[in-house]
């Protein structure tokens, strides 16, 4: 007889080999630009098996869409670092050349009224759902696990912040033009801004 996590375990390898072959898909379909000198960069990989793969560069954007197309990984990054060797393993041998500065601007460190009304936290000992604002778990444990949640109330707060960064700091007090700033929604949690 097939047990229920037997059943869990199949279900999800299930879904893992169906959003692999989406994203497999989606890349050999679409060309992605990828950042400024590409050959500089380093890039790692989340794959749907939740394996890390690290310390890979490209020598161009094919070279990159390439590989895009064949692994179909769950995650993409790259350093905001330029390096002379960004295929090397240890940080001390890639030769550091110069950073992009980035902000990192996320709704759940902003302190909102409106995360005690969505927030909660879950207890690890018995897994009953307490709010936000509870010290201790109604089983008296204090063992409590934070779970966030973003609303647009969230989101459109970052969004103020990211203007207010770009308009007031960057361009008005540090003299930065608009063509030196790029802005991207992080994927979940607010923006990130590249100068």
């Amino acid at each position: 007889m097939i047990g229920r996590e037997e059943v869990k375990n199949s279900q999800r390898e299930r879904v893992k080999s169906f959003l692999r072959a989406i994203f497999k898909s989606y890349y050999s379909n679409t060309s992605i630009d990828g950042p400024m000198e590409i050959e500089r960069r380093e890039f790692a990989f989340l794959t749907f098996d939740e394996i890390m793969k690290r310390h890979i560069s490209f020598r161009d954007r094919d070279e990159m869409n390439s590989f895009l197309a064949r692994e179909g990984p769950m995650h993409s990054y790259y350093s905001t670092a330029y390096y002379l060797y960004p295929w090397e393993s240890e940080m001390e041998r890639k030769g550091w050349l110069k950073a992009e500065v980035v902000f990192d601007i996320d709704a759940d460190h902003l302190e909102l009224e409106c995360k005690y009304h969505h927030d909660s936290k879950t207890c690890k000992e018995c897994g009953r759902e307490n709010p936000y604002s509870a010290e201790r778990c109604t089983c008296g444990s204090k063992s409590l696990v934070e779970k966030v949640r973003i609303c647009d109330n969230c989101l459109n707060k970052a969004k103020e912040e990211t203007i207010k960064l770009i308009e007031e700091f960057l361009l008005n007090d540090f003299g930065i033009e608009k063509r030196e700033i790029e802005v991207y929604f992080s994927g979940r949690r607010g923006y990130h801004v590249h100068v």
